[in-house]
């Protein structure tokens, strides 16, 4: 009895260390970019900061519609907000590329720290206009335009290449965790201390971001200095010409277009559909648009815990294709269930195709083209949206609310075969090879 007492403890306590070893290897592999001190700093503060940032999004809309009552107003504010870095993105790359990009973002978050001290202080005084909140949205907008392709281009000196994907994997875990908790957190406060509060909060947390930028240690020095190499706008038609010339960035640039515009439009769709389709109501849709964004941080987990064997420019076509089949399943499911499975399915393999297309272009990219390139990739995946909700928004109107995810399935698969057909020895020689190698696929 004492040996199968000893046996069956030491068999336990082997279980334990392998299960242990497994848990160890499982974590060391999805937060593998955390082992870099610089990247702590960055991803800790963005924890705080955008959380900050989506409980000022859901309490300026609601504060712009209680002045208002107005849906046409409510969508200026979506314009004035965005119409800058439809606008500024292309030229604030150049930007990127000529100047350090940790001060870039020290500035950028700086601004982004006045803003939101600014709309707190205006809602607390109780004197708060719609012109003076569409002047905010405008200053936002302009600084997200600088923002972005400095962020964005600023993961590679945190990192390095091999950590790269799963860097920028974690940091989207972070954005959809914000995208669930925020709003939620936002709808607490307002609800009794009204929507000010938000504002001052969102202020407060860009602090964590900016102390975090004082104590990272790279400052993304471009290798060329591009000050008094030409003006900013014949070096923004070389970064757009360098895109064009190497296959690599072209053919995901491509890609990038396409899903952007027809099938990422779950937030214009998902409504219509539970209400048209589905028969539901408005706790139906909150679980849904919830799911969506569970799928997308289980997506964004997936692709940091895989993160260590590369980036395969393979799994960009693969990814679209599933995203299309998903789109074209999910316009005939009648039943909530399996709705939220297939919606959840697309918000996975969304950010999944969105975390490889950014790491695809970024190893892609030499250093000194790399803030006009990610400032392009910012253009095409955020600038597309008012184009893709259009799309949706009128073919639902024309054939139905199944149409908005029937559409965008079959017209991404449509164009996704042609580039298939039209770009074969492309493909093979670049995405479909080995993609993210910097220098590859240069020429046609």
């Amino acid at each position: 009895m004492i040996l199968v007492n000893a046996y069956v403890s030491m068999r336990s306590h082997y279980i334990t260390d392998e299960v242990r070893d497994s848990m160890a290897g499982f974590f060391g592999d999805t937060f593998a970019a955390l082992k870099h001190r610089n990247f702590r700093y960055w991803w800790f503060g963005q924890c705080v900061s955008l959380m900050g940032t989506w409980m000022q999004r859901t309490a300026q809309i609601w504060l712009v519609y209680s002045m208002t009552k107005s849906p046409v107003l409510l969508g200026l504010l979506g314009v004035f907000q965005s119409g800058p870095v439809l606008l500024l993105s292309i030229p604030a790359g150049v930007y990127v590329d000529r100047f350090p990009k940790r001060r870039i973002i020290i500035l950028t978050q700086t601004m982004f720290t006045l803003q939101a001290f600014a709309l707190a202080a205006l809602t607390w005084s109780g004197k708060a206009q719609y012109w003076q909140i569409l002047l905010l949205a405008t200053f936002f907008g302009v600084t997200t335009a600088f923002d972005n392709p400095g962020r964005q281009s600023f993961y590679i000196d945190l990192v390095g290449k091999e950590d790269l994907l799963n860097a920028i994997s974690l940091n989207s875990t972070i954005v959809n965790l914000a995208k669930i908790v925020g709003p939620s957190i936002a709808a607490l406060v307002m609800a009794t201390l009204g929507p000010a509060p938000c504002f001052f909060i969102n202020g407060v947390s860009f602090l964590a971001v900016i102390y975090g930028l004082t104590r990272i240690t790279v400052d993304g020095l471009p290798k060329a200095d591009l000050r008094n190499k030409g003006r900013v706008w014949a070096q923004a038609w070389q970064g757009l010409d360098y895109i064009w010339r190497n296959q690599t960035l072209r053919l995901t640039a491509t890609l990038v277009t396409i899903t952007s515009i027809f099938a990422h439009n779950s937030n214009v769709i998902i409504p219509v559909f539970t209400d048209k389709v589905l028969k539901q109501g408005v706790t139906q849709y909150g679980i849904l648009m919830s799911l969506s964004g569970v799928g997308a941080l289980l997506g964004a987990l997936a692709m940091a815990s895989r993160s260590k064997h590369g980036v395969k420019g393979s799994f960009l076509i693969w990814a679209t294709l599933c995203l299309c089949a998903l789109q074209i399943t999910a316009s005939f499911s009648r039943s909530l269930a399996v709705a939220g499975i297939l919606i959840a399915l697309i918000g996975a393999f969304s950010i999944a195709f969105s975390n490889t297309a950014n790491s695809t272009l970024q190893l892609g990219t030499e250093d000194d083209f790399r803030g006009r390139v990610m400032a392009f990739y910012m253009l095409v995946h955020n600038g597309a949206t008012p184009l893709g909700n259009a799309f949706a928004g009128g073919m639902m109107e024309r054939f139905g609310a199944a149409a908005g995810y029937l559409s965008g399935g079959l017209v991404s698969l449509l164009l996704v075969a042609v580039l298939l057909l039209t770009q074969r020895q492309a493909l093979r020689t670049t995405l479909l090879a080995n993609a993210g190698v910097v220098g590859q696929g240069h020429g046609d």
